[in-house]
């Protein structure tokens, strides 16, 4: 199993979101849906293009029309419902260090200094 692989006890708990039971199915039989969407995983974490995608996760363009047809359907939103239900809250953190701005953006020498024109216009 790869890094980039959703681990089994995630696949259980989205496999019947991903993979809906079909009493008839027609055509030709469909792809491992996990193999699929470790392959989507995979392009979403290492930002490569569809092109890069090795072939263990099957062939790019079957995995980016299956994304592409999960992102017009509510599939998506399903799983982030499914999986936010037991969303582990305390990992959630917002440090300054990671706030970035420009240079520029901490404000002129002596601080932020009304002019009368900006008081008139804010009244």
């Amino acid at each position: 199993m790869s890094r980039h692989d959703i681990t089994t006890d995630t696949w259980q708990r989205i496999e019947s979101i991903v993979c809906p039971t079909r009493e008839e199915r027609r055509g030709r039989p469909t792809k491992d849906a996990r193999n699929i969407l470790n392959g989507i995983i995979w392009i979403l974490r290492t930002g490569a293009p569809w092109r890069d995608l090795p072939r263990e996760f099957g062939p790019w363009q079957t995995v980016y029309k299956r994304f592409n047809s999960w992102s017009k359907s509510s599939l998506w939103q399903d799983v982030l419902l499914e999986l936010s239900h037991e969303a582990d809250l305390e990992a959630i953190l917002l440090d300054g260090t990671y706030v970035r701005a420009h240079q520029h953006s901490a404000g002129a020498k002596g601080g932020a200094m009304l002019r009368p024109s900006d008081v008139v216009a804010a009244v």
